[in-house]
């Protein structure tokens, strides 16, 4: 099961539960199974726009104290 698996792995990462857990993927399957397996794992999903630039993202994840951030290399 893909969620269990990816839960599984944030889990492994060893960031306390409750730590906010940035995504930034387009709407879509893996930004649903994402955002599950996350709150599945014990993190808060923060949900960050995909048209963010860089200097956006960038404060909104020091603003959250984002520790783990999920994105994808290119956005067709």
């Amino acid at each position: 099961d893909k969620i269990r698996r990816l839960a599984l792995f944030f889990a492994s990462l060893g960031l306390p539960r409750g730590a906010p857990l940035g995504i930034s993927l387009p709407h879509g399957t893996e930004a649903c199974l994402t955002l599950i397996a996350a709150e599945k794992a014990g993190f808060v999903p923060c949900l960050l726009p995909v048209s963010w630039g860089e200097d956006a993202l960038l404060a909104a994840i020091e603003s959250a104290n984002i520790q783990i951030m999920v994105t994808q290399a290119r956005v067709g």
